[in-house]
């Protein structure tokens, strides 16, 4: 596994819970604890977001009420801005950290492509790209199967990819690779993929 690892020519990942502790959830909680739960739309978002996640399958919705959520609160460059620097500074303080081992995978995967496809926001997006040297950040995409799609049809070149993931949308992503590397005459040579442990779910 490790050399099918080491030997991909492309890796392809998630951000929020996959890489690190969600960001976007930080975010979230950030606004909870604050005067913004005064605030009625933010108290109604907060509520009926409770209700779903206990209800239904968390994951499952998650995309969704994040989608919600940059509608509602993430809407103007100023709002964005202040994201980006809560971020930042939940980074510099140490209350936001990368999973451990993931520095040390992306520092052992340096001259690959790697392609991070996330649902959060741009500004967001872009700190991790800087952070982990990724060629690429695909953000506020909630169709990961499209771009993944996309994405093998413009690069024939790769032939080997390493999917690190957690969410549902992942697992779709995986099975994209998948059946595209099983086509006839397919360029896709070999996909692995990692889940994270503090899933549930397995890829």
């Amino acid at each position: 596994i490790r050399n099918k690892i080491l030997n991909s020519d492309v890796v392809l990942s998630d951000l929020d819970d996959c890489l690190l502790p969600s960001p976007a959830k930080k975010l979230a909680y950030h606004k909870l604890r604050g005067t913004e739960i005064f605030d009625p739309f933010f108290a109604y978002w907060a509520i009926r977001t409770f209700f779903r996640l206990i209800r239904e399958d968390g994951k499952k919705f998650e995309s969704q009420c994040w989608q919600e959520y940059i509608e509602r609160f993430l809407s103007t460059d100023e709002e964005c801005e202040d994201a980006k620097l809560l971020v930042e500074q939940m980074l510099e303080s140490g209350k936001l950290k990368l999973y451990p081992g993931i520095r040390e995978l992306y520092d052992n995967l340096k001259d690959k492509y790697k392609i991070c496809i996330t649902r959060n926001i741009v500004d967001i997006a872009l700190i991790f790209q800087n952070l982990l040297e990724l060629n690429q950040v695909v953000s506020q995409q909630f169709n990961k199967e499209r771009e993944v799609e996309r994405f093998v049809k413009e690069h024939p070149g790769f032939k080997r990819y390493f999917l690190l993931g957690d969410s549902t949308e992942d697992e779709e992503a995986l099975g994209v690779l998948t059946n595209c590397k099983n086509r006839k005459n397919s360029h896709i040579e070999d996909v692995i993929s990692c889940y994270n442990a503090t899933s549930h779910r397995r890829l």
